[in-house]
């Protein structure tokens, strides 16, 4: 079904009683969209949840933002969402990667709407630059004198493309749209250490032990940070855990939901 938010059509999903009170919201990652979480949606009914999942603007069906949005203005459109769905406190929110960044900037903007919060491989965590990623930054960058004679332009999209390999950022390579071109370079610039530290809520964080996306030692910074909170590492699995070990993941998230 489709809801307009700021002037942009999005998708979403609303499944379960709506005479129930507890609110499950469950946001994707990077490329992704809402049908990532079916499984979660047909097992937990049993546990008489409404679940609300939905795609992201620029993703899925969901409109494009007019302009390169950053994660706060993702952390805004949320609880303009919610708030538009009558939905004001004791949420359940599930982050993971990109929808962990929003998660975890709501979560520090709006504690009292959140009664437990859950990140899976959560992004977040600006990665440091080594020499060799600085030294390609520096030859993307250059343009005018060398790299705008034509002779050499090729070189220039070349160096271009090592840097952003270099940042993890493979990504940013495969998207054809420029608006979340430009909100890919503004997110993964972001370092949302800080807004970890204000995060009082109950927390749950699951991580893949082989995730070369989101490596495991940001899990343990995000844990440090979160002084409520609790990791639980699911061997053998990547940056997509629920896929590779689905009855372990959902055995941490029903645990923590019910105690």
């Amino acid at each position: 079904m489709f809801i307009l938010i700021d002037n942009l059509k999005i998708n979403y999903e609303k499944e379960g009683s709506e005479k129930t009170e507890k609110i499950f919201v469950l946001l994707h990652g990077w490329q992704d969209n809402l049908k990532r979480w079916d499984f979660i949606s047909s097992d937990f009914f049993v546990d008489n949840y409404q679940i609300i999942r939905l795609d992201f603007p620029g993703f899925g069906f969901s409109d494009t933002p007019k302009e390169p949005w950053d994660v706060l203005d993702y952390t805004e459109f949320l609880n303009n969402f919610l708030a538009k769905l009558g939905i004001n406190n004791d949420i359940i929110l599930l982050g993971h990667s990109l929808g962990g960044r929003v998660a975890i900037k709501f979560a520090s903007l709006y504690p009292e709407k959140i009664s437990k919060l859950i990140l899976v491989d959560s992004a977040g965590i600006k990665p440091k630059k080594n020499l060799k990623c600085f030294f390609y930054f520096i030859l993307a960058k250059i343009g005018g004198v060398v790299f705008s004679l034509p002779i050499f332009r090729k070189f220039r999209e070349k160096i271009k493309a090592k840097f952003y390999q270099q940042i993890a950022a493979e990504d940013y390579l495969n998207i054809s749209n420029p608006i979340i071109k430009s909100s890919f370079l503004k997110i993964i610039n972001e370092d949302l250490q800080n807004d970890a530290q204000k995060i009082k809520n109950e927390t749950l964080i699951v991580w893949g032990e082989k995730d070369k996306e989101t490596p495991l030692k940001d899990a343990f910074v995000f844990h440090k940070f979160i002084k409520n909170s609790e990791l639980r590492i699911i061997k053998d699995a990547g940056h997509l855990p629920f896929l590779n070990k689905k009855e372990e993941f959902l055995k941490y998230i029903n645990n923590f939901i019910k105690k």
